[in-house]
């Protein structure tokens, strides 16, 4: 469940949640099978759902999910409330069902209230996900202090609160000769 905090999200908020929480979370689940519950009620000129996701949005996603399952894809329409909108992007799934590629996509720089959003839904499921960051610093200070140095006990204090009180998310630095003492140091807003 990726909740918007307001309309009008459009194709570059819809791939960058695809990009940074539904893929990366699908893909660690491994499913056999990927049915998709198609409600193109996100569809541009859709006036109930209010956002503007074009056909093209709708078949990248859907290239994206063919990835999962051995290509094993079933696609259930479900809701909608446009009825051009719906054919439009039903018909745009279809082909790239059929092999089609998707069309270009013209912007792909997600909005500033849907990166905000991505972030606090990233903040939140990766407690439950391993692929997902940034990862709640919470749960190494709950643990027993034996052995942890007392620059790392200070280091991940501060990290923590940073990461509690104002929101900072840590960066993933992918450096496998770095000290495990310095996971979860780099913070940005």
């Amino acid at each position: 469940n990726i909740p918007w905090s307001r309309k009008g999200m459009g194709d570059a908020d819809y791939i960058y949640a695809f990009q940074q929480v539904v893929m990366p979370i699908a893909t660690e689940f491994n499913p056999d099978l990927v049915i998709i519950a198609a409600g193109f009620d996100a569809a541009e000129g859709d006036m109930l759902g209010g956002c503007k996701v074009t056909p093209a949005g709708y078949a990248h996603m859907t290239h994206m999910l063919m990835s999962l399952a051995g290509g094993k894809l079933a696609v259930c329409l479900e809701g909608g409330y446009n009825l051009d909108s719906i054919a439009r992007s039903a018909t745009a799934v279809s082909r790239t069902l059929m092999g089609q590629p998707p069309d270009r996509l013209e912007d792909l720089s997600p909005s500033a209230s849907g990166v905000d959003d991505i972030k606090g839904v990233l903040r939140q499921q990766s407690k439950f996900w391993a692929s997902l960051y940034p990862k709640d610093m919470s749960a190494r200070l709950a643990g027993p202090l034996q052995g942890e140095r007392m620059h790392d006990l200070i280091r991940n204090w501060q990290a923590n609160t940073m990461f509690d009180e104002f929101q900072m998310s840590p960066l993933f630095v992918h450096r496998e000769s770095l000290s495990k003492s310095f996971e979860n140091q780099v913070l940005a807003t």
